[in-house]
């Protein structure tokens, strides 16, 4: 299949493989009318003319953009009633009828083996800022106002975002209690080639919010997941504590039953990696004592308002920090806190004290070796034979 304007000399382009389907035919009739679209055997394709593949199956490796794409891209189709009539339910259904037509730059053609030929959906996860309007990427921008449709966790909150910077789009919920309903609706429109974008209240969407549901099902059923970075507590509040920011583990919020809290807290006392939680305002106090009793007094960052005109760093050791905060605070607060300081390696008279001890308790010579090699200065095996012999001796 070869297309030429009639009449007059194309302008040289390089050669695309691409997809022309019953949607984007008429699409692309429609936004350019002087094209020819002759489906007629003809002879290769000349370096003044576009070469387009009807199967779809393949894309050129430099080429990852179908013609098809292009014309609809740049055509920016209005919202016409025949163009809605193009939109299918479920898009329209979603509240995704918005921009038909408006094909994120961002879209790459490929054929997995879990979508339909010629399904494009995409679902962006797009970071948004987490307190100042202007600490959001020139991409997330692009991509909100060309999204068909678009995913917060509070709309009231999004809304704030998106009149900021003119973007007309009105957002819908996804929550912890309608994400489940929400998976299938997605899943419709983007098996008929909508795009969604997903934001959080603030930050990066999934980390301690909702939407791992939604993402897994978009990724199983074979649709493109495509992540639009920017903003995040976590690493503000890291990179700004003073503490070691390599390696770092993100606990996010602990649980809040007492039991459960306790036992996270004790599975935590001994990881050496900087430690990241997010907490309420007004239950920090109690979770800078219980850190301190159950990790020890360590260095740690109570981060709170950040980006924001009220942002604080409040630097010091646990006990010294649950002091100042004993009244609580106001505001987003993330916690950073130390690791465990690493233990000096067993060895000598300190390694046959605790190799006794163990064999006196009952523990088996394989129980002992493989419960302080990890501390030991020596190979497993030797503690082993050390056990052994504790235990012959008894």
């Amino acid at each position: 299949m070869v297309l030429a304007h009639p009449g007059e000399r194309p302008t040289p382009q390089p050669s695309l493989l691409g997809l022309i389907d019953g949607l984007f035919r008429p699409a692309v009739a429609q936004a350019a009318p002087g094209l020819d679209l002759d489906e007629g055997q003809q002879g290769p394709a000349g370096d003044h003319q576009i070469q387009l593949d009807p199967s779809g199956a393949f894309v050129a490796g430099e080429d990852s953009v179908p013609f098809g794409l292009q014309v609809l891209r740049r055509a920016r189709f209005p919202k016409s009633a025949e163009g809605a009539a193009r939109v299918g339910p479920a898009v329209r259904g979603l509240g995704l009828g918005h921009g038909v037509g408006r094909l994120p730059r961002d879209r790459r053609v490929r054929c997995k083996g879990s979508r339909r030929l010629g399904s494009m959906g995409t679902l962006y996860i797009v970071a948004t800022p987490i307190g100042n309007l202007e600490d959001v990427t020139v991409r997330a921008l692009r991509v909100l106002r060309e999204a068909a449709g678009i995913l917060a966790e509070d709309t009231r909150h999004t809304r704030v975002l998106l009149d900021h910077h003119g973007i007309g789009t009105r957002p819908r919920s996804l929550h912890a209690h309608n994400e489940r309903a929400r998976v299938a609706e997605v899943l419709e429109a983007l098996d008929e080639g909508g795009s969604v974008a997903l934001v959080s209240d603030a930050g990066t969407p999934l980390v301690s919010d909702p939407g791992e549901r939604l993402v897994a099902a978009v990724a199983e059923a074979g649709h493109d997941v495509v992540p639009i970075p920017g903003p995040s507590a976590v690493l503000a509040a890291l990179v700004a504590s003073g503490l070691e920011t390599t390696p770092f583990l993100f606990v996010g919020f602990l649980p809040r039953k007492t039991g459960e809290r306790q036992a996270r807290l004790r599975g935590l006392a001994d990881r050496p990696e900087t430690l990241v939680f997010f907490e309420s305002p007004r239950r920090v106090a109690r979770t800078l004592s219980e850190l301190a009793e159950a990790l020890g007094d360590r260095p740690a960052c109570l981060a709170r308002e950040l980006t924001k005109i009220h942002e604080e760093l409040a630097r010091g050791s646990l006990e010294a920090l649950a002091a100042r905060f004993a009244e609580g605070t106001r505001g987003e607060v993330t916690l950073v806190v130390a690791g465990a300081e690493p233990l000096p390696a067993l060895d000598g008279a300190a390694l046959r004290r605790a190799v006794k001890a163990a064999v006196k308790r009952g523990d088996s010579p394989k129980q002992v070796a493989a419960d302080l090699a990890p501390s030991a200065a020596v190979p497993k095996r030797e503690i082993y034979a050390m056990a052994q012999q504790e235990r012959d001796a008894r």
